[in-house]
């Protein structure tokens, strides 16, 4: 924790216990957004086996495996550390220590494995976008004139429009998340030598401001969501222009003609 601008270590159960586990949920959403990359990907490339392996027990079951695992190992590696401080196995700066070691892992870890799932999404995307492509080129070269392959080719149009609106989103989160993550990683490997001299003031601003900038990507998603939905995007323009007349109408002041 920062307290005017002084890294400090809190002596009490908060020692390491928000940071674990705001790090397992963090982790989770990571794996959940590469669950669902696999399960697009799967659809598209490999669409006669989809429905027989992405079934909702089969993705129930892996999404409660893998909320389970990712919650449990840093919470209960933090139960191991609030047991020993409490039977006094750990004294205060034994705590400290160990807390620091779990951050410090658990921070390079999440890092690596965050831009791992970003370039595994960036490549499954742009395969996905090619095997659209491919079809829609196929599709015109086959047929001109009949309807049935005409819808289709629209059919593929719009999923490749999908698609390419979903590479966009995630190139966002993709330039939202590299530079706290390359901040983070070395922000592990620049403690040592913080402990003798500060850190300068503008790395720990940067490191904020990015911070701030990666955690609030959930926020940016559904106006980026709501701009590429047609019918969304419709709608709030009517309703913009519904309400646009509304106070237009009420500013024109009503004449009243006395009788003759």
């Amino acid at each position: 924790m920062y307290t005017n601008g002084i890294q400090i270590w809190p002596r009490d159960y908060r020692c390491g216990l928000l940071s674990r586990i705001g790090q397992a949920i963090f982790f989770s959403l990571n794996v959940h957004l590469m669950i669902r990359i696999l399960e697009i990907y799967v659809q598209v490339c490999y669409p006669f086996k989809s429905s027989r392996l992405l079934t909702t027990r089969n993705i129930t079951i892996l999404l409660f495996v893998v909320w389970s695992v990712t919650a449990s190992i840093p919470i209960g590696i933090q139960i191991f550390v609030e047991v020993g401080a409490a039977s006094n196995v750990f004294n205060a700066a034994a705590c400290i220590l160990v807390s620091f070691k779990l951050l410090t892992i658990f921070s390079i870890i999440l890092a690596i494995f965050s831009l791992i799932v970003l370039i595994f999404s960036t490549i499954a995307y742009i395969r996905v976008l090619y095997i659209t492509n491919h079809a829609v080129q196929r599709i015109r070269h086959l047929s001109h004139s009949i309807s049935v392959a005409i819808n289709r080719e629209i059919k593929y149009e719009k999923r490749a429009k999908g698609i390419r609106q979903a590479l966009i989103l995630l190139l966002v989160y993709l330039l939202s998340m590299i530079p706290f993550l390359v901040l983070v990683i070395y922000s592990q490997f620049y403690y040592n030598s913080s402990i003798i001299r500060p850190w300068p003031p503008g790395l720990v601003t940067a490191l904020r401001l990015f911070q701030y900038i990666a955690f609030l990507f959930p926020g940016f998603q559904p106006f980026l969501l709501a701009s590429f939905t047609a019918d969304i995007r419709e709608e709030l323009v009517k309703y913009y222009n519904q309400r646009r007349i509304t106070r237009s109408s009420r500013s024109i002041p009503l004449s009243v003609t006395p009788p003759g």
